[in-house]
């Protein structure tokens, strides 16, 4: 599970934390101590530090390259790629709501108020739910797919929204998490049971939202709107995928038992930024 969260500045000054699980720690020893690491690993030429285990906790960091640094506390046994998608969309929601952190005048209670969007964007990663643990992600939603995957990523690419919908709620926020770690500057909102809500979300841009099969048929109406349906694994909505998006896709499939989650994220990111 994950017990505690904090976003520091690279020479160590503390802007938030926030704590999930029963572990004690003093904020301020803590980033103090994980920014001298990063910083010695950067004199001597490594690359940026990812990862550190004490015992059976790990932390895991995400360096953005642009003086902030977030870190999580969890179990050894915790799946780091879960994590690390969850630690990056907290590092660029923070960056968005405070884009003049390094002209800011920090105090301790500076950040306060950005606890409610910590708990909703972490909730998935904080979540003890034993069925998402058990799953793979990514490779999870490209076997299932398959040759409908380059449909999926050519939607992600394009900045249309894309809606994901299945019978349990537990795998349908699995999927939209799963592909939102594509491109994690896109919003996620991986559950929404609001009828009016999820029909103005489909006018909106780079968003991945996870509905209940109730309103695929309504919305599946909308040619504008792509619809992954993982009861019978279709797609509805006119979607044609690029040559570059078939190759992508025809490559992660083949890949994935190889590379895993992780490395097949990292391939296909890539190509998203060509």
């Amino acid at each position: 599970m994950l017990h505690n969260v904090y976003i520091f500045k690279a020479d160590g000054v503390c802007l938030f934390t926030r704590k999930y699980g029963s572990l004690e720690t003093d904020e301020a020893i803590v980033t103090g101590f994980l920014s001298a690491i990063s910083n010695f690993g950067e004199q001597i030429g490594t690359t940026s530090l990812q990862r550190l285990d004490f015992g059976n906790y790990r932390i895991i960091l995400v360096n953005t390259g642009e003086n902030l640094i977030t870190a999580g506390v969890i179990d050894k046994d915790d799946d780091v790629f879960v994590m690390e998608h969850g630690l990056k969309r907290l590092t660029l929601d923070f960056k968005s709501h405070y884009e003049n952190i390094k002209d800011s005048a920090i105090s301790n209670t500076l950040f306060e108020s950005y606890t409610e969007n910590a708990d909703k964007i972490l909730q998935f990663i904080s979540d003890s739910n034993k069925e998402i643990k058990k799953l793979r992600n990514l490779s999870k939603v490209i076997k299932q797919m398959k040759s409908k995957f380059e449909i999926l990523l050519e939607v992600i690419a394009s900045g249309k929204p894309l809606f994901i919908c299945s019978e349990s709620r537990e795998i349908t926020e699995l999927y939209c998490h799963s592909l939102a770690a594509l491109r994690p500057d896109i919003e996620l909102i991986p559950w929404i049971d609001n009828e009016n809500a999820v029909y103005i979300l489909k006018h909106h841009k780079n968003v991945i939202v996870g509905i209940p099969l109730q309103y695929l048929m309504k919305l599946a109406e909308d040619e504008e709107v792509t619809i992954a349906n993982l009861t019978h694994f279709r797609i509805h909505g006119a979607v044609k995928p690029s040559k570059k998006w078939k190759e992508v896709a025809k490559y992660a499939t083949k890949q994935i038992e190889e590379l895993g989650d992780e490395g097949i994220t990292k391939y296909i990111q890539s190509r998203m930024d060509n």
